[in-house]
C-alpha cells in the first residue's frame, strides 16, 4: 500500500500498528490514512503562541473557580495544573471539571 500521509517522514506501518492495537486486526489496512500536523494551521497554533515562554498564569486557582453560583466550570487546557498548554492538560481540566459538577450535584441530592 502506497502511503497516503502528507508527512515525509510519518511511518504509516506504526500508525497502521497503532490502529490495530487500539482498533483490531480490521484497522491493520485503513483504505486512506489522513493525518493532520495541527502545529501548521493557523487557527490551532498561531505564531505567537510558539514564542510563548511564560506560562505562569496557567493553571491558576482563579480560572478552576466555578462561576454563577456553581453552574459554570472552566474547564481548558489553561486550567489545568498539570501538562497546561497541552491536549493531557485539556484533558486533565476535563476530568477536573466533570467532577466538580459531580461533587456538586450529589451535594445537592443531600440538601
Amino acid at each position: 500500500m502506497r502511503c497516503p500521509c502528507r508527512w515525509a517522514n510519518w511511518s504509516c506501518t506504526h500508525g497502521n500498528h497503532q490502529l490495530t492495537q487500539l482498533f483490531g486486526p480490521d484497522a491493520a489496512e485503513p483504505e486512506t490514512l489522513h493525518v493532520q500536523d495541527w502545529s501548521t494551521e493557523h487557527w490551532t497554533s498561531p505564531p505567537q503562541v510558539h514564542r510563548l515562554n511564560d506560562y505562569d498564569h496557567f493553571g491558576h486557582p482563579l480560572y478552576q473557580r466555578p462561576t454563577l453560583d456553581g453552574r459554570l466550570h472552566w474547564a481548558s487546557t489553561e486550567t489545568s495544573t498539570e501538562y497546561a498548554g497541552h491536549i493531557e492538560g485539556a484533558l486533565t481540566a476535563g476530568l477536573r471539571a466533570a467532577q466538580a459538577v459531580l461533587n456538586g450535584q450529589a451535594s445537592a441530592n443531600r440538601r
